[in-house]
């Protein structure tokens, strides 16, 4: 028998459909981000990172922009910490992450005299972005930095494999 009188607390199902995916680099730029933007039957915005190139893990799952709003516009300057309690289990890169999309969309820009630090900007237009048609990956410009070659010699197992003919 079970007792009515408890609420129920099982979570509800929200169906999210994907409506945009993009690129961008991490806020380090050692790594790149593929994330998605989606709304759900009720309209609201969603966003998730589904893939990093780097080594660091993240949580996939989708996250209310409804949610998010109120934390960047809370403090004058940010960091991931401040989007961290959304996240709490995963891991400790998924708000670096998810940050880092929302720079790429316009919603946040560095702070320039402030290291790791970013601001929340005013009055970006989320159906403009969504409307906009979903371009090819992103060019080049914004692929992770690579490491320069120093003398040109190619070295360790390889090294035979890279020579040129």
């Amino acid at each position: 028998m079970t007792d009515t009188t408890q609420p129920d607390t099982t979570p509800e199902t929200i169906t999210i459909t994907s409506l945009r995916t993009d690129q961008c680099l991490s806020l380090s730029g050692r790594s790149m981000l593929t994330y998605e933007l989606g709304c759900d039957s009720k309209e609201r915005l969603h966003l998730r990172v589904t893939h990093n190139t780097g080594k660091g893990h993240h949580n996939p799952s989708w996250v209310a922009y409804d949610a998010v709003e109120p934390l960047l516009m809370a403090a004058t300057t940010l960091s991931a910490s401040a989007l961290a309690k959304l996240f709490v289990g995963t891991s400790v890169n998924t708000a670096g992450f998810v940050m880092a999309a929302l720079k790429h969309l316009g919603v946040l820009q560095a702070v320039t005299d402030k290291r790791h630090a970013y601001q929340y900007v005013e009055g970006v237009d989320w159906k403009a972005l969504l409307q906009a048609p979903n371009l090819p990956a992103t060019p080049s410009i914004n692929q992770p930095p690579t490491r320069p070659v120093k003398d040109g010699k190619a070295r360790g197992k390889r090294a035979g494999a890279l020579a040129a003919p």
